[in-house]
């Protein structure tokens, strides 16, 4: 969204301009040392094993039950990408049971699959590529059998096409299709519900504990989890506010008096920014906000609109 901001200033102003998005995986990179963090999170215990990453192995493991997968830079947007997952077995049903029970999900719910590009045409009808999993293709009648747990109750599925772009992961792909001669995964969010996309190696280990699952790999090493039954947290780790990272409390206050001083609801704030015939008005001039409010408030006499803006999901045209 952030993006999409500043892409839509460039719009406006410049009108020219060149931009192509290269791939998701500009967010944090979380490479602290693996012990150190565990160290300090007083998670020791909890810890039965730490071994590096045996394809193999993991194969056996995603079989078992879901693991969770973190590694390198995580991804922009509010898309499981290969680098911030949950992943599990694609051909059984089970698979999505388990992940919406994690995830706290209604149980309808499919998730969806990340496959090997070059099997797509085989297992979804008039497929292309779609690395960002924004596409629903219709799975072929022949394999939705062989792939429970990712079909819509209309035999489609989301998905996500996946190359050497995304890492490690595509390893992992291509040695569940030696073994099981399926080409694809679930692939879900590794977060909680209500919980941002996780970014630190903590938060991983966090949300594991919280929800038993045994098996973790991060940055390529496999984590083996045990005696979740003294992990007493039963909520996410709290996120820092960017604010709090850089500004004091008076330099907060400072900032909000500057952009809002005369403390119009948030409501006002989004009808503002998002009209744009709005913006004659100055929220720094008293008069010019009186003005605004009863404008506002005759556009919020619907409900439905009110609704609507409260949600963040409607752009009012001028």
């Amino acid at each position: 969204m952030s993006m999409g901001i500043a892409l839509y200033t460039f719009y406006k102003r410049q009108q020219c301009f060149d931009f192509k998005l290269r791939g998701a995986f500009y967010g944090d990179s979380d490479k602290r040392d693996l012990l150190e963090v565990i160290k300090a999170a007083n998670m020791s215990q909890f810890i039965k094993s730490i071994h590096p990453l045996d394809l193999n192995i993991i194969v056996d493991d995603i079989i078992d039950y879901p693991i969770v997968w973190f590694d390198e830079k995580a991804e922009i947007g509010p898309r499981a990408l290969g680098h911030r997952c949950l992943i599990a077995d694609a051909r059984y049903i089970k698979s999505k049971d388990i992940l919406n029970r994690i995830k706290q999900r209604q149980w309808w719910r499919p998730v969806a699959p990340i496959v090997d590009y070059k099997f797509a045409d085989m297992y979804f009808d008039n497929v292309y590529f779609s690395p960002y999993m924004l596409h629903t293709f219709n799975i072929k009648t022949e394999y939705s059998k062989d792939i429970h747990a990712i079909c819509h109750i209309d035999n489609s599925a989301r998905i996500q096409t996946a190359d050497n772009s995304i890492g490690r992961l595509y390893e992992v792909v291509k040695s569940y299709e030696a073994y099981t001669n399926i080409p694809l995964l679930c692939n879900t969010s590794l977060n909680d519900k209500g919980e941002p996309i996780i970014n630190k190696i903590e938060e991983a280990l966090d949300f594991a504990l919280r929800k038993q699952i045994p098996i973790v790999y991060i940055n390529g090493s496999r984590l083996e989890l045990h005696n979740f039954s003294n992990y007493t947290k039963e909520i996410p780790f709290k996120r820092n506010n960017t604010f709090d990272q850089w500004l004091s409390e008076s330099e907060i206050n400072d900032w909000k008096e500057k952009l809002n001083p005369y403390n119009l609801p948030f409501i006002y704030i989004q009808m503002y920014i998002l009209e744009e015939g709005l913006h004659m008005f100055r929220l720094e001039n008293e008069k010019d906000v009186k003005l605004l409010k009863n404008i506002i408030d005759k556009l919020l006499i619907n409900e439905q609109t009110r609704r609507w803006i409260e949600s963040g999901v409607m752009y009012l045209n001028k």
